[in-house]
């Protein structure tokens, strides 16, 4: 095991700001970091690079280790990893609590409070965050065999409880021992399971690669996701997505039309390392396979749907069959495996915004846009979009009407995106396209929406938290409650002059719905999910209207919140070498050596060192303001500008640098970790 991550992750992991010189104590925190990249690559099917990129494991990670966002951010996995060289690694109370506090941090955008490795995916992290379809698992990577204690699995189970509360959105995966070892038995470069099924009718073609087809019952596949679970979709670019429209689709004809299923559905496309052909079954009716090393690289929500749906009634599957293909890849050349990958992954779909394009309430109005406004109005997907100025989409009309019904459930559907192109008596695209709107209507919504858009973007700068994942999530009902504000007196949609007095509340709108979501919901709940709940929306606008109707004014943010009181914490807060000097920690005249961060500066800094060793070299000397005593010229400094003085030298170009991070004493501790080190009472 030990060998395994140090061959897989040893040039890959980061170490900086690690305090402990090369040792036992340095060596696990490299493993524990490693095997926690080894869990992320086996969830995710990445690359071991990208694995150790989810690696935020330091002093300030709130309890996080890990995490991992899928491509089409709609899966997040948040990690914590418990590394043992005897085996025994396990989970205490204070960790769990620590984890979910952490968990819950991320989920209300609390991002400052994490140290700078959450830098590398938190861009993507956010955006998943206000995904309100995402599905986040946490994951307990334990290097021991026990499971944890049924008081720690109450903790979160209470907690998946306040997530959940709307749909599930949340679970718990524990990995020990056994797992972890067969993770890296089986190579966890590429996560594969091992099948074995039945082919009926099948075919065989033989050039240029072999290939084997045929039809699966439907219940033998969900028998395939509940033993191997994700490893099915190792080489699959997005895995099985839990709350997807798609998925929706898939279980809804299993459900209704089971017999129909095998015409309905695209089917299922497996790679496997090898494949052998039992002597049973020797007519084409029916063939028994065995697959080593199998993928699923196209159906995956296919299969995971079956899986749901026969755990809910395995009677549903019993009449299903589902079209499979089998690649088999050790006659095939190198690359072949991701070429079909990519391909069975990229040819368009026809989704069910693609249907409206042959509603003649569409024609109507791209011709009215046109004729009546000059302007462009886009309505086939893939068709570029015109500038602001110069029109919009049926996506940017839908969403439009969407806010001006007086019924705000079409607003969640808005925030949900692929609800909203439902036809039938209660589908949201046949409500608000009953008959075409004028051009001008749809245009001046459109306008109000983005006006609105561009208000809350404005507002990020003073929230935090969940106030800010409100700010990201909660245009639509926002723009929902304005306008049937402004319908109180007419009734009619407002004019541009009538504008900026709405725009003007957004603001007080956001701090409303930030209180009243912390008040109403479970402190747990997920604002993205709340926003795109119809009835949570009904509830929402009814508090919202009430509150501007009655005309009370700005609400009180709860401090927690405000970016202006976290400044202020923040301010309050000594930095490092304040704390150092007022703890004594370093005697005076400690010697201190230069240590640069990055691949750059290490290669400028070690020809620039060498020419005169003394540039690498200072003093600690107990003065606040400038405690750091130069070798190369006998001034006095202050980190920083110690720092920034010498990278300028070498001509890298930067803002602003931590100095404190770049000098260590001789035991190789980090300045930066040994004033947080007596900010927490450990030394």
């Amino acid at each position: 095991m030990i060998r395994h991550l140090q061959l897989t992750y040893g040039e890959l992991i980061d170490m900086d700001g690690v305090v402990f010189p090369p040792g036992p104590d340095r060596d696990n925190v490299f493993r524990s970091r490693a095997l926690t990249a080894l869990a992320i690559q086996d969830l995710t099917g990445c690359s071991a690079a990208d694995a150790a990129a989810g690696v935020i494991d330091c002093f300030d990670d709130q309890g996080v280790d890990g995490v991992a966002v899928s491509a089409d951010h709609n899966r997040v996995w948040l990690l914590q990893t418990k590394w043992s060289d005897q085996g025994t690694g396990g989970i205490d109370m204070s960790s769990t609590l620590k984890f979910l506090r952490g968990v819950e941090m991320l989920q209300d955008g609390e991002y400052t409070e994490f140290c700078d490795h959450l830098d590398r995916v938190r861009d993507g992290l956010d955006r998943a965050m206000n995904n309100p379809g995402v599905r986040v698992t946490l994951v307990l990577v334990l290097f021991g065999k026990q499971q944890p204690a049924p008081v720690l699995r109450a903790e979160f189970d209470k907690f998946l409880a306040g997530v959940n509360d709307l749909h599930p959105m949340a679970d718990l995966v524990v990995l020990n021992f056994a797992e972890i070892y067969e993770v890296v038995r089986r190579g966890a470069d590429t996560a594969a399971a091992d099948l074995a099924l039945t082919l009926e009718q099948w075919g065989y073609l033989p050039e240029p690669f072999p290939a084997y087809y045929g039809s699966v019952a439907a219940s033998e596949i969900a028998e395939w996701y509940a033993a191997a679970g994700e490893r099915l979709f190792g080489r699959n670019i997005r895995g099985s997505l839990d709350l997807t429209d798609v998925n929706q689709g898939i279980r809804s004809t299993l459900r209704t039309a089971p017999e129909s299923f095998w015409y309905l559905n695209n089917g299922i496309t497996i790679l496997c390392a090898s494949l052998t052909k039992a002597f049973a079954g020797g007519s084409r009716a029916f063939g028994k396979f065995e697959l080593s090393g199998a993928n699923v690289v196209n159906g995956a929500q296919t299969v995971s749907s079956i899986h749901e749906v026969a755990r809910e009634d395995p009677d549903v599957v019993a009449n299903a069959r589902v079209w499979v293909r089998l690649i088999t890849l050790d006659a095939c050349p190198p690359g072949f495996a991701a070429q079909v990958t990519e391909a069975t992954n990229t040819q368009n779909q026809v989704v069910a915004r693609d249907f409206v394009a042959l509603d003649p309430v569409q024609a109507t109005l791209r011709q009215d846009f046109a004729l009546t406004l000059g302007k462009t109005y886009v309505v086939k997907r893939g068709e570029p979009e015109p500038e602001p100025a110069h029109g919009c989409s049926v996506v940017d009309v839908a969403n439009a009407l969407a806010c001006a019904d007086p019924d705000a459930r079409h607003v969640a559907r808005a925030q949900q995106g692929a609800a909203m192109w439902e036809r039938g008596d209660q589908g949201t695209y046949s409500t608000l396209f009953r008959r075409a709107p004028s051009a001008e209507r749809a245009w001046l919504l459109v306008g109000f929406l983005r006006e609105v858009a561009a208000r809350l973007q404005a507002e990020e700068a003073g929230r935090e938290g969940r106030a800010l994942r409100v700010v990201a999530t909660a245009r639509y009902l926002i723009a929902h409650v304005l306008l049937r504000y402004a319908a109180d007196d007419g009734g009619a949609d407002p004019d541009r002059p009538a504008w900026p007095a709405l725009l003007a509340k957004v603001g007080e709108l956001v701090d409303l719905l930030t209180v009243t979501i912390d008040t109403h919901y479970s402190p747990h709940s997920a604002i993205p999910a709340i926003m795109g709940d119809g009835d949570r929306c009904v509830d929402l606008a009814a508090t919202a209207l009430d509150h501007l109707r009655s005309g009370s004014g700005p609400v009180d943010l709860p401090a927690q919140y405000s970016t202006a009181a976290r400044k202020e914490r923040v301010t309050r807060r000594p930095n490092a070498v304040t704390v150092l000097v007022d703890a004594g920690t370093l005697p005076d005249g400690t010697p201190l050596r230069f240590v640069p961060r990055t691949s750059r500066q290490i290669e400028a800094f070690g020809r620039w060192i060498d020419a005169d060793p003394r540039r690498g070299i200072a003093t600690w000397v107990n003065r606040r303001g400038s405690p750091l005593l130069w070798a190369a010229d006998g001034r006095y400094y202050s980190p920083s500008k110690l720092v920034m003085d010498m990278i300028s030298e070498v001509g890298i170009v930067v803002k602003a640098v931590q100095g404190t991070r770049h000098w260590q004493t001789e035991d190789g501790r980090i300045l930066v970790d040994i004033a947080e080190a007596v900010r927490s009472g450990e030394s």
